[in-house]
């Protein structure tokens, strides 16, 4: 979802600019990592779920086999099929960028070579590379809050992530497909990150911008509505929602 991935610096792969956000900290940089705009860039503050992309590139230097079938971690649950047991690396990287999925994310590095603690010390391993000595990282997910980094450090990362081809068709991606013995599950990331980004135009509108907030009430007046469920079970909701949502975003060019 790009208006998503604009505002929280998750992967930023749009080729005209970068952007790292935060709601006290943030920065606009060119796509050569130029800066052009900022505020509190050098502030360490919590990276939350961006820690994954860090996961990801560290995976892919792994050069692990992306087709190989993993069990899916039981130390964190989630809203996969409660009957899905295995996938490939290849849909858990998928999961992990697009939907921002922590089980994904525990289970490729409970994977990763020599295990957990390997893959935590080689993403922090990676951090160095990146010369993002401001920035530690102690569990794949990003739930954990001492996952930390800075706005200035972050567009090292994302300038990290823009070469590998992985991170950046994924970065396009609006939806993932798992599928089942009869019926496929779709997860949304549109719909699922809908009011995640109420949230954050609340959080981010430290100018109090009249445009953003009517987008955020926009928003929320029309996922207020809807069963989650019903949503789940039906297409025809889920195609009107997206509909609604994206008249809200190109409206107001989020």
């Amino acid at each position: 979802m790009r208006y998503i991935l604009m505002v929280l610096a998750y992967i930023a792969m749009l080729p005209s600019s970068l952007a790292a956000v935060t709601a006290k900290s943030w920065l606009v940089s060119s796509s050569t990592g130029t800066l052009i705009a900022s505020e509190n860039i050098d502030e360490v503050r919590s990276i939350a779920s961006i820690t994954k992309l860090l996961l990801v590139i560290t995976v892919l230097d792994s050069h692990q086999d992306l087709d190989q079938q993993l069990t899916l971690s039981n130390k964190i649950h989630d809203r996969l099929p409660r009957k899905l047991s295995t996938l490939s690396r290849r849909q858990l990287i998928e999961l992990a960028l697009v939907n921002s999925d922590n089980r994904a994310a525990q289970t490729l590095c409970e994977n990763y070579t020599n295990g957990f603690d390997s893959c935590v010390g080689a993403m922090n391993n990676k951090l160095r590379t990146l010369a993002m000595t401001k920035s530690v990282v102690y569990e794949p997910t990003g739930l954990d809050a001492r996952n930390v980094s800075t706005a200035r450090e972050l567009v090292q990362l994302i300038q990290a992530a823009r070469q590998y081809p992985i991170v950046l068709e994924d970065s396009r991606k609006t939806k993932v497909e798992i599928k089942k013995k009869r019926r496929p599950k779709l997860y949304d990331s549109m719909l699922e990150q809908g009011i995640e980004l109420c949230g954050l135009l609340r959080d981010l509108n430290v100018t109090n911008d009249p445009a953003l907030e009517e987008a955020r009430r926009m928003l929320e007046s029309t996922l207020v509505r809807i069963d989650m469920d019903s949503l789940k079970e039906s297409p025809e909701l889920q195609r009107s929602t997206k509909a609604a949502m994206q008249s809200i975003i190109d409206k107001f060019a989020l």
